[in-house]
């Protein structure tokens, strides 16, 4: 393996902890049995782009980027 390969390998693996880690802390966009009696708007959902979850639909959403780019470009580089 070459220097290249364990760095790209190394990146990969942390993006994997990234998106593990960020799918298990976000609040899941259903609400369940909560949807059938009715939904109040919050504070907190009508800041959407501000809120804890949305960050971390965010994060998820650019390490599931990287993470498919660096897996296209590891298998280029090992070929």
């Amino acid at each position: 393996m070459t220097t290249i390969q364990i760095i790209l390998g190394v990146v990969l693996l942390v993006l994997c902890v990234i998106v593990i880690g960020a799918m298990t802390v976000k609040e899941p966009k259903s609400k369940g049995l909560g949807s059938i009696a009715g939904d109040q708007n919050s504070y907190l959902d009508r800041n959407g782009g501000r809120t804890k979850d949305a960050m971390l639909s965010r994060a998820v959403a650019i390490c599931g980027s990287a993470l498919c780019v660096i897996t296209l470009i590891l298998l280029f580089v090992i070929k």
